[in-house]
């Protein structure tokens, strides 16, 4: 077995599938690798290999996550979201995993990245591009909607967009609309109705949960809203006997 030493080294010599078990192995190692980190942050930056580069974030953040910032990834450009779908191209699915969940979990504040005008904004653009390109992110984006995290109203507003091109978003959220807590409930349905997807014929659970709340929640007043912009003129504008049974909705 190689030293750490030795892995190291290679970090700098080695290439293809040498250089990639190299930083496998340094993941591996866990915290013991600590001294790899900044030869490994430089690999992210530098490299031209796409995959190496991919399996070094991953590792950087195995074996000390908060050096990850080191890697210059996550500061923020002129263009942030541009700079994000960049960055999204260097990720294979685990580092993607890896990164959205420290998006998304990290307290605003404890990433240097937060160093910008609208540190919640920038992580949002981030974890929106990243999904985009790595669909493998959603499950763990919508399990956090039933839990604190850092990206507060946010998150739902990514998922929303994300919805829109991924459908598997809108199939996820479905066991939470039955969810015990009213909170997950309402967020679910918001989530679902910036999705674009909800069907007509759930605008009464929709309905329901306003009159539940005393039509006194943002969120739900918000979907409603965002129903009658997007999916209502659609429905109107469908020619005779496309809609159910034929009739067109009542004016």
């Amino acid at each position: 077995m190689s030293t750490i030493d030795e892995l190291i080294q290679q970090l700098d010599k080695a290439s293809g599938e040498t250089l990639h078990r190299a930083i496998r192995e340094l993941s591996n190692r866990g915290a013991a690798a600590r001294g790899a980190t900044d030869p490994l942050c430089k690999l992210v930056r530098y490299h031209e290999d796409r995959v190496a580069r991919g399996h070094a974030l991953l590792a950087v953040g195995l074996i000390d996550p908060s050096s990850l910032d080191g890697a210059s990834v996550l500061d923020d450009c002129a263009d942030v979201e541009q700079s994000a779908r960049r960055f999204a191209r260097s990720l294979d699915a685990e580092s993607a995993r890896t990164f959205v969940v420290r998006f998304i979990m990290t307290p605003i504040g404890m990433l240097d990245a937060d160093n910008n005008a609208d540190p919640t904004a920038s992580r949002a653009v981030w974890s929106e591009q990243i999904a985009r390109q790595f669909p493998c992110v959603i499950p763990s984006m919508v399990e956090a909607l039933t839990m604190e995290h850092a990206l507060g109203d946010w998150l739902a507003e990514v998922l929303g967009r994300v919805g829109r091109v991924h459908p598997e978003v809108a199939s996820l959220l479905l066991p939470l609309l039955d969810h015990e807590s009213e909170a997950i409930r309402n967020e679910a349905i918001y989530v679902y109705a910036l999705t674009d997807r909800m069907p007509v014929d759930a605008l009464p659970r929709l309905l329901g949960a306003l009159r539940d709340n005393d039509g006194e929640c943002d969120k739900l007043e918000n979907a409603l809203v965002h129903m009658a912009d997007s999916v209502v003129p659609k429905l109107v504008c469908e020619p005779k006997g496309a809609l159910s049974h034929g009739r067109r909705p009542a004016t």
